[in-house]
């Protein structure tokens, strides 16, 4: 049916009476007044039109014509009841507009913005307009004129001398396949399921956004854009009703990415200070893995993706940190991660439970497993040595004891604690030995430095490397060999048998 050329503008019961009555239409006043909803504008009018549309059929049309906008749908029709404010029926979790205010507020908008709205649906057609309505003076309220005719399937809904745009890059229906480059089950499985999505896209305004259902819900500040579909929307759909329910759907579809590139910028997001700066990259919480009910239904535990996806996971860590990395848990371990060679990474907050399922190491597992691997050392005795290293293994102990040290010294084979970083020497609390490999025995220099760190963890009860007592304690012994040297406390002799 072609757009009719009569059109109400404002009305009131005269003017129906006369001119509109008399050729079939019937007059329904739906209340709010012109001035309602003053903060929408022509993309929120459009967008609950998309929206109703895409609740109907899961998608949508749009064009063109010679009177303005058009925006269609091959659904089951409006009846005229969905005039009224409020949902007739109640809208399923599922559903995009769940409100029953949307498409009346959008056409009171376009009214108001010097816009006809006429619409064709099966069985009749309707046009939208103000009505003048007597209160102590005149107040135009929104109102709907309609009768038989119309369409024969779905609805077509007119926005009548609107040449603007039509918004179709806030709609993902709209965007390309590929752009979708990770998508994982949303909590809402039933009756429709229903996948959160990570998209990679260029948007002309330059800008990544979060979609909410399908339809554009704000700008973020992130390498990527999503379309979410876990949480309860706010009635104005500007924002999630709990705010931090976003992050938590971010979550849930990280778990599933299974792309190592997108997997590796990731990883620059949550890390502590982070590589890549990104909104989301602080507020991940990675508690989505447990499993959720809907509808009785079990969803997937999130978190055993990511296990399923293992490989590529510690792959994309060792790629971004290498493969010397380890999850820092303990702040207080980080100089002796690096003394044992290894990378301390701080990530995001309650991201360990991810972290896990990847198989990322953690320097508590590493100081378990270098302790347990440390102690399966092999002593060296004397008579093994050769006199150069009989006379650097004489000093070692004459300057423990010169640091008022009683612990044992004595040579050993000690296992490197990595294929990268060879161990010089070790202090065995429960022993109360100081081992010094082998290697370290070719030169007096390099047993007075190792011995100086495991003199001073002997003298604290093995503080941590890099800590302030180990140090501090590390500063006391040096000084305490050089006052042995100077005062002759090492015999000369000793000294010239060294290999300096």
């Amino acid at each position: 049916m072609p757009v009719p050329y009569k059109r109400p503008g404002l009305l009131n019961d005269e003017i129906f009476r006369q001119e509109w009555e008399p050729e079939g239409w019937n007059l329904l006043v739906i209340g709010p007044t012109a001035t309602w909803r003053r903060d929408w504008g022509m993309w929120e009018a459009i967008r609950d039109v998309v929206q109703n549309a895409l609740d109907e059929t899961e998608s949508y049309s749009y064009g063109y014509d010679e009177h303005g906008l058009w925006i269609a749908d091959s659904g089951s029709g409006m009846n005229v009841s969905d005039l009224l404010l409020g949902p007739g029926i109640p809208k399923p979790d599922y559903s995009r507009g769940r409100f029953g205010e949307g498409m009346k507020v959008a056409a009171l908008t376009m009214l108001r913005n010097s816009y006809d709205v006429y619409v064709e649906t099966i069985g009749k057609e309707v046009f939208m307009t103000f009505y003048e309505q007597k209160t102590n003076g005149h107040t135009q309220v929104l109102a709907a004129i309609w009768r038989s005719g119309g369409s024969a399937i779905g609805t077509i809904f007119h926005v009548i001398g609107y040449f603007g745009p039509a918004y179709e890059e806030n709609f993902t229906i709209n965007l390309p396949t590929s752009a979708i480059v990770a998508e994982g089950p949303a909590v809402l499985t039933s009756p429709t399921p229903r996948k959160n999505q990570i998209i990679d896209y260029r948007f002309p305004d330059g800008k990544n956004k979060i979609f909410a259902r399908d339809i554009f819900m704000r700008n973020i500040s992130s390498p990527f854009s999503y379309n979410l579909w876990d949480f309860e929307l706010a009635p104005d759909r500007h924002a999630a009703s709990d705010p931090q329910d976003v992050y938590g759907s971010m979550s849930r579809v990280w778990c599933s990415a299974t792309d190592i590139n997108i997997i590796k910028t990731f990883l620059e997001m949550v890390v502590n200070p982070p590589i890549l700066e990104s909104e989301e990259g602080g507020h991940f919480q990675f508690w989505a893995y447990m499993l959720e009910k809907s509808s009785g239904v079990d969803c997937v535990g999130y978190i055993n993706i990511v296990k399923d996806n293992a490989a590529i996971w510690k792959q994309a860590w060792d790629d971004v940190f290498g493969e010397m990395a380890v999850r820092q848990t303990r702040m207080e371990l980080d100089n002796t991660m690096r003394h044992y060679g290894y990378r301390p990474i701080v990530v995001s907050y309650n991201t360990a439970e991810l972290f896990n399922a990847m198989g990322a190491p953690v320097d508590t597992a590493i100081m378990r497993a270098v302790r347990d691997k440390m102690l399966d050392f092999e002593v060296i005795e004397d008579h093994m040595l050769s006199p150069t290293e009989i006379a650097h293994m004489s000093l070692a102990r004459r300057l423990t004891h010169a640091a008022n040290c009683n612990s044992t010294v004595n040579a050993a084979m000690i296992p490197a604690i990595s294929g990268r970083t060879s161990t010089s020497g070790m202090y065995v609390k429960a022993l109360d030995h100081i081992l010094l490999d082998r290697t370290m025995l070719t030169s007096a220099s390099k047993v007075v430095n190792t011995l100086d760190h495991e003199v001073a963890h002997a003298i604290t009860g093995s503080a941590e490397d890099g800590s302030v007592r180990h140090n501090e304690a590390m500063s006391r012994v040096a000084g305490m060999f050089v006052k042995a040297i100077a005062e002759g406390s090492i015999p000369s002799d000793l000294l010239a048998d060294c290999y300096w």
